[in-house]
């Protein structure tokens, strides 16, 4: 779900526009890499921007032409909601116009209060739907893509937010504000075909890893998955993830599917010694 607006400067004479001069004071932005994390800084054909006090979701922006496009994902918080119209104004201004077109439809600023109500009760519905799912075993978990990267969300948390989209904005900000590395796995192939999925952690490396070794590639699960130690620089070593899994402390959460976890030179040379395979 998502709210789409389009913003069109149709004076006869304006400049040629790049992302940059749309990042107006208190903004970041960066596109997201294959693992939904963001890359800060850098821009492409669709950029996230978005509220350096309020990290949540974050914007799409892309330009065609004399148009920018602005794209909104649902459920986000009552902040975002607010940002999201007050860089639509800002962007019209730059236009010198107050029209924009919201889902297709010409509209104005005299509607941004009626449209922003309109999407605090869909984030509102979204996040009840996703309660309601969860709890009848339509999924055990949901992600949402957030700014920097994804956050998966289960029962405990939606059944605390009931509906409320002040508090998931205050559970996206507090995840986000953590500064520890979001691990993804990188993908290769054997000469016999195989594929197979790399998870990299360095020493004294606060990180975030997934509490279960599953990897998909186009909805295909991959079944070897393995991790790979860092220390003194360098490579030392691999290990399955099912080994490194049950080796672990896993009790400190990041979310309901993932866990943080910081080894040090000697823990890994000890799983190296129990566990260490050749790929």
């Amino acid at each position: 779900m998502a709210v789409n607006i389009t913003i069109s400067d149709k004076r006869l004479i304006s400049k040629k526009y790049k992302i940059e001069d749309f990042i107006f004071e208190g903004m970041g932005y960066g596109i997201a890499d294959d693992a939904f994390r963001l890359k800060e800084g850098q821009i492409g054909n669709v950029t996230i921007v978005y509220s350096k006090e309020h990290l949540e979701r974050g914007i799409e922006l892309s330009i065609e032409k004399k148009k920018v496009h602005l794209r909104m994902s649902l459920p986000t918080g009552e902040s975002e909601i607010v940002f999201f119209y007050e860089y639509v104004k800002k962007i019209c201004e730059l236009f010198h116009t107050t029209i924009f077109e919201r889902e297709g439809e010409i509209s104005d600023f005299e509607k941004i209060p009626t449209f922003t109500e309109y999407d605090r009760t869909a984030s509102r519905n979204a996040l009840l739907k996703m309660e309601e799912d969860l709890e009848n075993g339509t999924y055990t978990s949901l992600s949402l893509f957030a700014v920097y990267n994804p956050i998966m969300i289960g029962k405990k948390e939606l059944s605390a937010f009931a509906g409320d989209i002040q508090k998931l904005g205050k559970f996206l900000e507090e995840k986000q504000s953590v500064d520890a590395y979001y691990g993804s796995a990188n993908v290769y192939q054997k000469p016999d075909g195989t594929v197979f999925g790399t998870y990299i952690l360095t020493e004294d490396v606060l990180s975030i890893f997934p509490l279960e070794a599953i990897l998909f590639i186009d909805e295909n699960k991959i079944e070897e998955v393995y991790i790979s130690f860092v220390f003194e620089e360098k490579m030392q070593g691999t290990i399955t993830y099912q080994d490194f899994l049950s080796s672990i402390d896993k009790n400190n959460l990041y979310d309901c599917g993932h866990f943080f976890t910081c080894l040090k030179k000697k823990e890994m040379e000890d799983l190296l010694e129990d566990y260490q395979i050749e790929i």
